[in-house]
């Protein structure tokens, strides 16, 4: 009986043996808890240096990338300097007008000065010098090209700076296009006291007051014209050039010695608006002393 027991004992002895200490418990459950807390693949990570994957560190631009910036800066800021330049005609304050070489055209080309006519108008050509002189110094500190003509109508004497020059016209392009409308008017083609019905497709914004003119206002040609003149109206410039065509507007600009305008692209040249006011003068003077010109 007692080696009964003491084989009971025994047994419950090893397995008491067995059981985990104290410390061996709380050891179990905190990793019990910590492989709750982790993933378990954390468990198998390899904690050696050597075997960890080096993060390596940003590289900086290569000769490719600051290459690319480079030039993306140097175009951009060329492109803006060529636009402001031919913005002012490449003349920029203080400075010669940039100019492409040629044979005849130095590179720093200086503005083109013409003396025209009798040139033993002494008195004349002292005004003209003295002009010119004056007109170089008010705009030779500006930016942009400037043109000048001057044409004495008794007697031909005519002198210019850049007076050749192709100028965009704005409105004095409006000038041939009035004169296309009294011609057509002198020829019988046009009433000028007949009325237009302003419709809101003639409208063109800008200069004038007939732009804000409601549709259906009436208007008479002979008023069409004068708003052109007084007020350099962009609505009645829009309707008398759709009237006449630019056919027989571009008939007038040639017929009065603007040799050099063009409808079309808006430019024109200081001699030619002095040829267009010139050719009037002719006119003007013709029907007042009763004789016809051609």
């Amino acid at each position: 009986m007692n080696l009964f027991n003491k084989g009971i004992r025994n047994d419950e002895e090893e397995e008491y043996e067995n059981y985990p200490s104290f410390a061996e418990a709380m050891e179990g459950k905190e990793e019990i808890r910590r492989r709750r807390k982790y993933p378990r693949s954390r468990d198998f990570k390899d904690l050696k240096s050597e075997n960890k994957k080096k993060r390596e560190p940003k590289k900086p631009w290569g000769k490719g990338e600051r290459l690319f910036v480079l030039l993306a800066i140097l175009l951009t800021v060329g492109t803006s300097g060529i636009l402001a330049m031919s913005a002012r005609s490449w003349k920029l304050p203080g400075m010669p007008r940039l100019k492409i070489p040629s044979i005849s055209i130095p590179f720093f080309g200086e503005e083109t000065i013409t003396l025209e006519g009798d040139k033993t108008l002494d008195k004349d050509r002292a005004k003209s010098q003295a002009a010119i002189s004056k007109f170089k110094e008010l705009t030779g500190a500006l930016s942009g090209v400037y043109g000048l003509y001057v044409i004495h109508l008794d007697n031909g004497f005519s002198y210019g700076v850049n007076e050749k020059e192709v100028f965009q016209a704005a409105s004095l392009i409006k000038l041939p296009v009035m004169a296309a409308m009294y011609q057509e008017a002198e020829f019988g083609n046009l009433d000028l006291d007949e009325k237009y019905t302003l419709k809101n497709s003639d409208k063109v914004s800008g200069a004038g007051s007939l732009y804000g003119k409601p549709a259906g206002y009436q208007i008479t040609y002979r008023n069409l014209v004068g708003l052109m003149g007084k007020q350099s109206d962009n609505t009645a410039f829009n309707i008398v050039r759709k009237l006449l065509g630019d056919e027989r507007i571009t008939e007038v600009i040639q017929s009065v010695g603007m040799l050099d305008t063009s409808l079309e692209e808006n430019e024109t040249t200081p001699k030619d608006v002095g040829a267009f006011f010139e050719e009037l003068w002719q006119r003007l003077s013709a029907a007042m002393a009763g004789r016809e010109i051609s």
